[in-house]
Order: structure tokens, then C-alpha cells, then sequence
């Protein structure tokens, strides 16, 4: 402000003045000077709303400021941003990168009351389509950009991007600790960057080159990407304002306002159409097509909730076809169940079947995975995992047994329940189109999915934002989401539904006693109890003492990483004393081959492959190991601890007299001696053979890598 005034007045500049500045390490510079009019003119009148082409003609003839009434600077009642319209992808191959000339051919404007949202809708307006939707994002950066690009990088890994980048930029983020993929450079070899463009696996670039060299290097990536079509930002500065647009557009509804709206101008206009999401926006002006296929009837696994209750609609809506919602009650508690069948119908849905499947999910799907002893990346008990292929398989009889030609489900197109679902359509009925509204409708964020609900008078109880995801049935409660994302914040004490704080568990310890026979729990302290007061019964005495809290990050099958916290008070205490009462019940070869089974076992399981033949030859195996798997375990239970504490079975493997130090018929401590000398007869074997050679054991010989010269 203060150098334009100075510059106005040393030139006596009556009327408007045109000035372009560049700023480096803190020192301003002057490029040009024009007492004229420019397209900053219109733009700056649009964002204030004062008609600044017109004021300056009244003072070039004569007026002052004073007698016109603009004495003071306007403010904008927003953000306004401009955008250069740059014709790169005209002229092939041309290299997008600005010169100190300006090679726009136009310019627009995006308006809105934040900052992301402004500049998202200019960059669409520009031409340039940010992937909202997450993708592959290729950093390569200048030596002076190395520092600063971690945190921009932290932020769009927090999106769930993934990053790719060059040797130098990505040991710079891998040594922030970003998990980053090194890709050549053109020039190192095949594939590289250019090729990974040229095959449109990369949906963001950012690349500021320096210097000669960095320049060269970068010009092919920015031919490329002009090329391709691909987003392509070239300063720091504009990698992080792309950040907030992409964050404001999935968290955000985009509004569209007239100029008159935002300065409080009343004019006559027709009824307004109603909003669009920007991804509806986008979509329209491609005119993408939604449905490509007729569907007559699809089963919907239906939960009640915000986002499938919307998918009945828009089944409906844009597929034509009648909607079954399906229902399974897997233990999720009665709450959720409630007025389900109203709702759906209410929703559109022709038909609702709610089925009590809380008995065949316990020993059908959770029995054999505890038998099996799977824990998926040694913490997961598989709550969720286990429970997709079961509402899947029902879903798939019910769509033959209405003549449903379509199955749907409410899955995102980013986590592991889309796997799930869709393996077990295949495997069961792969004739059944599939449809998985969230990777194809323009529905991108809660307020978009409420905004659609109340269009479509589908009933809807809640309508705050929700802080985290949530799946629950009589095996576990999972949570993700909220301050989750950040696998340095520890959880919030009142996030916890099902179990107590250990601070807060009772300080004296409780003892239970489970019964098992052939691998399967019976009895929960002496009383015989079935499969579902079973479970109720240990998730009660698990979560008084808030056992079976489980925060960890996993591996997706999609690929990315997830952080999840779980609670699984009843099933914590049945794979303890399960694995217990095995080391009585096992040889030590099978133990430990079935350790090894264990982890193929949670990797099918996680990964939706159910029915498959290798899961059906493992549980032949699992079960040939429960025959003599019979007997009781004790556990104490204290703030959080589950501890073994006894352990007895009929057909155990341990004797006392065999383990005891003392005087035995069945073992004479002399036949070790024999047996020592044959098991390590290969290792004597190497040795005689080293000493012969060399004079010595190998393992004697100095390891001359770790000395250091003086």
C-alpha cells in the first residue's frame, strides 16, 4: 500500500494506475508502472462491489474523492481470488511455467466466504481439476524447497494421498518420517516420473524447479503433464492453497452466489435450483453419465444410517429399479434396530427383511477364526472383517429369492468392506451387477448426503457432523476417524462405548473360568451357556475391568494405512484362554505350524476371501488340530489385564512327573548327551570342515566390517 501510494503521487497519477511487483528475500521490486487500466480493475470492483472504472472517470474530469464519498478503503465481504487462464494445453509441448511475462489468455474469479472454497472454485473455473478425491501426489522439489515441503506433504498424506517422489525430495520426506515411494527421473532410467504421467497414474504434481539443471529436469514432467491433462502446481505456496481447497470441498458444501448476494444487493431473479456439491458441479459440466446399466431389483445392505438410507433414493432415482433393504442383526444393540423397518420403507425400499443372524455369525464365523487363533498384524480380532461375508451371502440369497438381477452396498470406495462384499458376491453369485454408490454418485460429504435426504424426504434422525466412524456387533465396537487421523493423539476418554477406563476398573481382581470342548467355548464359570449369552456374558465381565482396548495403525488391503481403536472385551478373553488351554492340548510341532496357519488365516480374513479354497482347506486343518482341544482355563481379570492363572484338560500333553527336576522312570537325563550330539551334528560338521580350510570356525574369525580405522 505504501509504495503504491508513494508511486502514485511521485507520478501525479490521476485516475487508475497499473503496478506489478515482485517480492524476493524481503526486497520489493517495481517491473512496470502504467497509469492505465488493467484487469485487476473489474476484478477488484467485482470482490468490493464499488464501480472502480467508473469513480476514476469522474476524478479524471474533475471530482474529487470527497465529493464522490469514497474516502475509505472497501472491504471485501470474503475471498475473492483470481485465476490466469493459461492456454499450455493449446500449444503442445509447451512447458507451463511463468516467465515475467504474462501468458494467460483470460482470467476468472472465485468467490466464497473461506479461503479453500474460493480457490477451488477458480481453479475449476481455470480449467484445472483437483483430484478431490485423494490419488497419487508426485513431489519433486528444489534443494531450498526440501525443508518446507514436509508439511505441506504431512497434509495431503493426512488426506490419504499417496506420495511419490524423486531421490532427493523423498529422503528429505522419508527422514521426517512420511511413508513416500522413490520414482526415477527421466533421466535415470525406465519407468520413471514421465512415464508414470504419460499412463495416468499420477493425479497431482508439484515440481518447482531452480537453477539451469533443475529447470531442464523439470520440463519433460510439465510437458507431460500439460500433455496428459494432469494437475500441475509449480510454488509451495500454491501446493498448500490446493491442500485447503481439496479439505474445504470434502468437508464443506460448495455454495453458488450471485456478486449481489455477497454485497447485499436485492435484484429480481428466477427461484433458485437447488445447490450443487462441487463434485456434482464438475460431473455436470462433463456431463458424465451416472447409470449405464437397466437394473430392475437390488438387495441393499441396509443399516439404517445416514448413507444407506440416501441409497435407497438414489437407486431408485438413477437406476430405475426397485430397492430390498437388507438388514442383519449382528449384536449392534437394539438402539440401531429400532423403527429400521419403518425407515427403509419410508426411504422407498419395496420390501425389508430384518433377520436375527446374531447365532450362525458366533459359530459359523467367529468360533472358527478363534480356533484358528487369526489376529490380523498381531493386535486385530478381525470384529469387522468376519462379519462382511456373512451379510453378504445372506444378501445374495435373498436377491435370488426375490429375483433381484443387483446387490448394493454402502461402502466407500477407499477401506476394506467394498473387498469384503464384493469377493463374497463373486464367489457366491458373480452374475449379480454390483453397485457401490459411493464410487460413482456426487454425494462426497455428510452435509451433501443430509442436504440429499431431505430432498428426497428420506426420514432422518440425526443431523450433526459425526467425529467418528463406528461398527459394532456382539464381537467388538471399532472407532476411526475424528482425532484418530493423527496417530500421535491419544484417544478421548469419553470415545470408549462399551468399555471402563482401566484407571477406573474395580481395584479389587476378578477370576472366570471358560470351558471349552474341541475348541469351542461352552461354560462361563460351571454354567453351560449358548453362543449369544456366551459372548454378552464375557463382553460384560471384559469391559467392567476395561479389558481389550486395542489402538493400533493397520495395513489396508487397499494399500494405504489406517488407524482404528477397537474394543473387544469378550473376545479378548476367549483368545486368551484359547491360546492357553492349546499349550496343554498341542504338540509342540503342531503349535507352532499352526502359529504360521494362524497368520495366512487373518490375511484371508481381513481380506474378504472367505470363500475360497485355501480358506476351506486351512479350517480342515484348524478343526483336525481342536479334536483334543477340551478343557478349562481360569483368568484374572485386573484394570485392563487379562492374565492366565490355571489351566487343566483331559487329554493335556503335560505331565508333572516328566517336567519335575526330580528322580523319573521316563527320562534318563543321560540320553540327552546322544541326543545333543545328533542335533548338532551340523554345526560340528561346519566347524571341522572351517578348521580344516582356515584354521578356525567361522564364528570365531573377527568380523573385520565393524572395525574403524584410528
Amino acid at each position: 500500500r505504501e509504495y503504491t501510494r508513494r508511486l502514485g503521487l511521485a507520478l501525479g497519477v490521476v485516475g487508475l494506475m497499473n503496478v506489478q511487483y515482485a517480492i524476493k528475500e524481503g526486497v520489493v521490486y517495481v517491473l512496470e508502472v502504467n497509469p492505465r487500466a488493467s484487469r485487476t480493475v473489474p476484478f477488484v470492483s467485482k470482490a468490493t462491489g464499488v464501480p472502480l472504472a467508473k469513480i476514476a472517470t469522474q476524478v479524471m474530469a474533475g471530482q474529487t474523492l470527497e465529493e464522490l464519498g469514497f474516502t475509505e478503503e472497501p472491504k471485501p465481504p470474503g475471498v475473492f481470488i483470481k485465476e490466469a487462464v493459461l492456454p499450455f494445453n493449446r500449444l503442445p509441448p509447451a512447458d507451463a511455467i511463468l516467465g515475467p511475462e504474462m501468458k494467460s489468455t483470460g482470467e476468472v474469479m472465485g468467490a466464497a466466504r473461506g479461503f479453500g472454497e474460493a480457490f477451488a472454485k477458480a481453479e475449476w473455473s481455470a480449467g484445472q481439476h483437483l483430484p478431490f478425491d485423494g490419488g497419487t501426489l508426485l513431489i519433486t522439489v528444489n534443494d531450498n524447497d526440501k525443508g518446507p515441503v514436509v508439511k505441506i506433504a504431512r497434509d495431503y498424506a493426512r488426506l490419504g494421498f499417496r506420495l511419490m517422489a524423486t531421490r532427493g525430495t523423498a529422503q528429505a520426506l522419508a527422514q521426517a518420517g512420511l511413508e513416500v515411494e522413490t520414482v526415477l527421473k527421466a533421466s535415470e532410467g525406465s519407468p520413471n516420473i514421465v512415464d508414470l504421467v504419460h499412463d495416468g497414474q499420477i493425479d497431482l504434481i508439484l515440481n518447482t524447479p531452480l537453477g539451469r539443471v533443475g529447470f531442464t529436469d523439470g520440463r519433460q514432467i510439465r510437458v507431460a503433464a500439460t500433455a496428459r491433462g494432469a494437475p500441475l502446481i509449480t510454488t509451495l505456496s500454491g501446493a498448500a492453497a490446493a491442500v485447503r481447497a481439496i479439505r474445504a470441498v470434502r468437508e464443506e458444501r460448495v455454495t453458488v452466489r450471485s456478486l449481489q448476494d455477497y454485497h447485499g444487493i436485492k435484484v429480481r431473479r428466477e427461484p433458485a435450483k437447488q445447490a450443487l456439491s462441487a463434485p456434482a458441479i464438475i460431473r455436470r459440466r462433463r456431463k458424465e453419465p451416472i447409470m449405464e446399466h437397466k437394473i430392475k431389483k437390488a438387495v441393499l445392505a441396509y443399516s439404517g444410517g445416514l448413507d444407506t438410507s440416501v441409497i435407497v433414493p438414489w437407486l431408485r432415482e438413477n437406476y430405475g429399479c426397485e430397492v430390498v433393504a437388507f438388514c442383519s442383526n449382528l449384536g449392534q444393540g437394539d438402539g440401531e434396530l429400532e423403527g429400521l423397518r419403518e425407515k427403509a420403507l419410508a426411504s422407498g425400499a419395496s420390501q425389508v427383511y430384518v433377520e436375527d443372524m446374531r447365532e450362525e455369525f458366533i459359530t459359523q464365523y467367529i468360533f472358527p477364526t478363534l480356533q484358528a487363533g487369526a489376529i490380523y498384524e498381531r493386535k486385530y480380532l478381525l470384529g469387522t472383517s468376519f462379519a462382511r461375508p456373512l451379510i453378504a451371502k445372506r444378501q445374495v440369497e435373498i436377491a435370488e429369492l426375490e429375483g433381484a438381477d443387483a446387490v448394493a452396498h454402502g461402502c466407500t470406495g477407499k477401506g476394506n468392506d467394498q473387498v469384503r462384499f464384493e469377493l463374497t458376491f463373486k464367489a457366491l453369485n458373480p452374475k449379480l451387477k454390483v453397485i457401490a454408490p459411493w464410487r460413482e454418485w456426487d454425494i462426497r460429504s455428510r452435509e451433501d448426503a443430509l442436504t440429499y435426504a431431505k430432498a428426497h424426504n428420506v426420514p432422518v434422525a440425526a443431523t450433526e457432523k459425526k467425529i467418528y466412524s463406528r461398527d459394532r456387533n456382539l464381537w467388538h465396537l471399532s472407532h476411526e476417524g475424528g482425532i484418530l487421523e493423527d496417530p500421535w493423539e491419544e484417544p478421548e476418554p469419553d470415545m470408549y462405548l462399551l468399555t471402563v477406563s482401566p484407571e477406573d476398573a474395580p481395584d479389587e481382581p476378578e477370576y472366570v473360568e471358560i470351558e471349552f470342548v474341541q475348541g469351542v467355548p461352552k461354560k462361563v464359570n460351571g454354567v453351560a451357556q449358548g453362543p449369544i449369552s456366551l459372548m454378552a456374558r464375557l463382553n460384560e465381565l471384559g469391559a467392567r475391568h476395561g479389558i481389550g482396548r486395542i489402538d493400533m495403525v493397520e495395513n489396508r488391503l487397499v494399500g494405504m494405512k489406517s488407524r482404528g481403536v477397537y474394543e473387544t472385551p469378550g473376545g479378548t478373553l476367549l483368545y486368551t484362554a484359547h491360546r492357553e488351554l492349546e499349550s496343554l492340548c498341542l504338540d509342540r510341532e503342531t503349535l507352532h505350524y499352526k502359529d504360521r496357519v494362524a497368520l495366512r488365516y487373518a490375511e484371508m480374513v481381513y481380506y474378504g476371501q472367505w470363500f475360497t479354497p485355501l480358506k476351506e482347506a486351512l479350517d480342515a486343518f484348524v478343526q483336525a488340530t481342536q479334536r483334543n482341544v477340551t478343557g478349562v482355563v481360569r483368568l484374572k481379570l485386573y484394570k485392563g489385564n487379562c492374565i492366565s492363572v490355571g489351566r487343566k484338560a483331559p487329554h493335556t500333553l503335560y505331565r508333572e512327573d516328566y517336567a519335575s527336576f526330580g528322580q523319573m522312570d521316563v527320562y534318563d537325563q543321560r540320553d540327552a548327551e546322544g541326543f545333543i550330539n545328533l542335533f548338532g551334528l551340523p554345526q560340528k560338521v561346519k566347524a571341522l570342515v572351517d578348521i580344516e580350510g582356515y584354521g578356525q570356525s567361522e564364528y570365531r574369525a573377527p568380523d573385520y566390517s565393524k572395525f574403524k580405522r584410528d
